[in-house]
């Protein structure tokens, strides 16, 4: 900035001076306050990015305002109710999509898990019910000396020794058709016993 200086007539120059000294006062306070006036050579890098910035947005809107201009207005707005509808309309199915997705995606889960913990139970229960028919039957004194009695007869037998064999086999078999009996599950029974038996 280059030096100001004015002729003034019937002034003293030691007011001018000080005339002259409070103008450029004020316009370094100016310079110093105002963004807007500054010097080229002491323009910041941040301060031109952002001067850029703001230049092409001002370009882009001007530009996008000129293209809009060229349309009526029922038209643009009717463009754009059409381009809210859609986004709304695409953002409920996606999300509504996932959304219900993932509950189902849980829900199976869920209904899985508590259908194989049921199963479970079901089998554990069952298992138990067999266990205890076994442990009952092994545990009659009856069957285990119908079955030694029969274990130590010979194969030709006598008259007597032959009743009392028909006699346990009856005995045993009469309890091994009790035990599938109301036993839909059960389609045959063997029972194993110690050799010494």
């Amino acid at each position: 900035v280059g030096s100001l200086r004015v002729s003034l007539q019937g002034v003293t120059p030691s007011f001018e001076q000080h005339h002259i000294s409070c103008i450029s006062s004020f316009f370094f306070l100016r310079t110093a306050t105002d963004p807007a006036v500054y010097s080229t050579s002491g323009t910041s890098r941040p301060m031109k990015f952002i001067h850029m910035i703001r230049t092409a947005k001002q370009k882009w809107n001007s530009l996008v305002t000129k293209q809009l201009r060229k349309v009526g207005i029922f038209k643009r707005l009717n463009i754009s109710f059409l381009v809210l509808l859609l986004i709304s309309a695409l953002f409920l199915t996606f999300f509504s999509f996932f959304q219900y997705s993932r509950e189902i995606n849980l829900n199976l889960t869920r209904y899985t898990s508590m259908l194989v913990q049921n199963t479970r139970l079901k089998i554990q229960d069952t298992m138990e019910e067999y266990e205890n028919m076994a442990l009952n039957f092994y545990n009659d004194s009856r069957i285990i000396r119908a079955i030694s009695e029969n274990s130590t007869l010979p194969e030709t037998r006598s008259p007597g020794q032959e009743q009392l064999f028909q006699t346990n086999t009856f005995l045993i078999e009469n309890r091994l058709y009790s035990l599938r009996q109301n036993k839909k599950h059960i389609v045959n029974i063997q029972f194993v016993t110690p050799s010494l038996l």
